[in-house]
C-alpha cells in the first residue's frame, strides 16, 4: 500500500501484455491445430467427392484408398462396398440385356414393348426389318399412331380390358400386304410400371401356301374327276346297249382313249414336278445349240399353228454360244412354252422366238401376239394348276402344268423364267440360263 500507484500500473499493464501475449500465441497454435486437422478431414472427403462424381459421370472408376484410420476410412470402405456390388449389378443386367437381345436377334418374330400409357419403348431389329416397307420407325408412337390398323387396336384394348393373353391375325398393309399373327402379353419383372409385349409373327407365306394348297387340292379333284367321270359314264352307256352299235361303240372309245391320255399327262407332269421339287429328276448335262434346238421343236407344232394361220420365226442366232443343261429336259420346256404360244395367239398371229448372249448368260425369249395376261395374274404363273382363264383353259386340253414344270426346270438348271404381258397385245417369256 505504501508503494505508488504508477508502480501498480506497470504491474498491471505488463500482466495484460503477458495475458494477451499468450492468449495470441494460444490463438495461433489452435488456428495452426484447426487447420491441421481440417486438412486431414477435408482431403479425404474431397477424394470421396471426386471419386463419386467420376461416378455419376459413368467414367471407369477402381476404389478410394485413404492413408487414415478414423470414421472417413469407415466410409470409403463402404462406398468401395457399395461401387463393388453396383458394378455387379450393372454386369448382371448388361448380361441379361446382351442375352435378351440375342434372343430378340435369334427369334423369327418381331417384338416390342409398349409402356402403361399405350407408347412403344423397344422395337426389334427383325419386326422393324418385316414392316420396313410399310413403316418407318415407330418408337415413341402409340400403336394407333404406327401401325394405323383399327384391328391392332382394338387388340391391344381388349387386352387392357381382360388382362389376359390376346391373339390376333392382322393385315398390314394395302398394295402388297403383311399377315401377322399378334400376340399380346404382360412382361413380368416390372413391380413399378406396367410393361406390354406385342409380338408379331409372319405368316404371309403360310397363308400363301395354304392358298396354293388348297387350289391344288380342288385343281386336282376336278382335273381327275372330269375325265373319269367321262369315261366311266361312256364305259356305263356301252354297257347299257351301246356297244352292239358299232359306230357308237368305237366313237366312245376314242373318247375314252382322249381322257385317258389326259389322265396320263396330269399323272405324267405331276410326276415330273414332284422329282423336280424333291431333287429326285436325274440329268444329263451337255453343251447344247439353242438354235439348233429350236429348229427342232418347231415342226412339232406346225400343224396346230397353221390350223390357226399362225406364223413361228425363228430368229435365234446361229453364232449363239451353246449353253450347258439336258437336252429332253430343256426340249420339254421349249416345247411347252411354244404351245401356250400357239394356244393362245389368236388368228393370223405371230410367234417369235428370240435369242441373245448378255454378260450373265443367254435370254431366250418367245413373243406371242394373243390374248395377254392381267398384271395382277402375271405373279401367280407357274403355280401348279393356276390357269388365268380356267374355263378356256381346259377347253383346250392343258393341264395347268406345263408353266410350273418351265419354271421347276429352268431352277433346276440354274437360271430362271420371267414373263412380261400386256393385256390384249401379247406376252413374252424370257428363259435366262448360264452359258458353258
Amino acid at each position: 500500500m505504501a508503494r505508488p500507484l504508477h508502480d501498480v500500473q506497470n504491474v498491471i499493464d505488463k500482466v495484460y501484455q503477458y495475458i494477451l501475449l499468450t492468449i495470441f500465441i494460444v490463438a495461433i497454435i489452435s488456428l495452426l491445430i484447426a487447420l491441421f486437422f481440417s486438412y486431414r478431414l477435408y482431403e479425404p472427403i474431397k477424394t470421396m467427392e471426386q471419386f463419386t462424381e467420376r461416378l455419376r459421370r459413368g467414367e471407369s472408376v477402381g476404389s478410394i484408398i485413404l492413408d487414415t484410420s478414423d470414421e472417413t476410412k469407415t466410409l470409403a470402405d463402404n462406398i468401395n462396398y457399395l461401387v463393388e456390388e453396383l458394378k455387379d449389378k450393372i454386369r448382371i443386367a448388361n448380361e441379361e440385356k446382351s442375352k435378351l437381345m440375342a434372343a430378340f436377334t435369334s427369334m423369327n418374330e418381331g417384338v416390342l414393348i409398349v409402356n402403361a400409357q399405350g407408347v412403344i419403348e423397344f422395337v426389334s431389329h427383325v419386326l422393324s426389318n418385316m414392316l420396313a416397307v410399310q413403316y418407318s420407325d415407330v418408337s415413341g408412337k402409340t400403336l394407333m399412331e404406327a401401325f394405323r390398323s383399327v384391328d391392332l387396336h382394338k387388340a391391344f384394348l381388349d387386352y387392357k380390358e381382360k388382362r389376359e393373353n390376346v391373339s390376333r391375325e392382322i393385315i398390314f398393309g394395302g398394295v402388297e400386304p403383311v399377315i401377322l399373327n399378334v400376340s399380346i402379353s404382360a412382361v413380368h419383372g416390372h413391380p413399378d410400371e406396367e410393361k406390354i409385349m406385342v409380338v408379331f409373327h409372319d405368316v404371309t407365306r403360310l397363308k400363301k401356301l395354304e392358298t396354293i394348297r388348297t387350289d391344288f387340292v380342288a385343281n386336282v379333284t376336278h382335273e381327275i374327276r372330269t375325265p373319269l367321270a367321262a369315261i366311266i359314264g361312256y364305259l356305263e352307256t356301252l354297257q347299257g346297249g351301246a356297244i352292239s352299235n358299232p359306230d357308237d361303240a368305237r366313237r366312245f372309245l376314242d373318247i375314252m382313249i382322249k381322257q385317258a391320255e389326259r389322265l396320263n399327262r396330269l399323272v405324267e407332269d405331276l410326276m415330273t414336278i414332284s422329282k423336280l421339287e424333291l431333287g429326285e429328276a436325274k440329268f444329263n448335262f451337255e453343251e447344247i445349240s439353242f438354235r439348233e434346238m429350236v429348229d427342232s421343236v418347231i415342226p412339232l407344232l406346225e400343224a396346230r399353228a397353221a390350223g390357226k394361220t399362225i406364223r413361228v420365226h425363228n430368229l435365234v442366232p446361229e453364232k449363239l454360244p451353246p449353253i450347258t443343261g439336258d437336252r429332253d429336259r430343256l426340249n420339254q420346256a421349249l416345247v411347252n412354252l411354244l404351245d401356250n404360244a400357239v394356244k393362245y395367239t389368236l388368228e393370223s398371229g405371230n410367234v417369235t422366238i428370240n435369242g441373245e448372249e448378255t454378260a450373265g448368260g443367254i435370254i431366250i425369249s418367245i413373243d406371242d401376239t394373243g390374248v395377254g395376261i392381267p398384271q395382277e395374274e402375271i405373279q401367280r404363273l407357274g403355280e401348279r394348276f393356276y390357269r388365268v382363264d380356267k374355263t378356256r383353259s381346259r377347253e383346250l386340253g392343258g393341264t395347268g402344268l406345263g408353266l410350273s414344270i418351265v419354271k421347276h426346270l429352268m431352277i433346276a438348271h440354274g437360271g430362271r423364267m420371267e414373263i412380261q404381258s400386256r393385256l390384249g397385245k401379247g406376252t413374252t417369256v424370257s428363259l435366262f440360263s448360264h452359258g458353258t
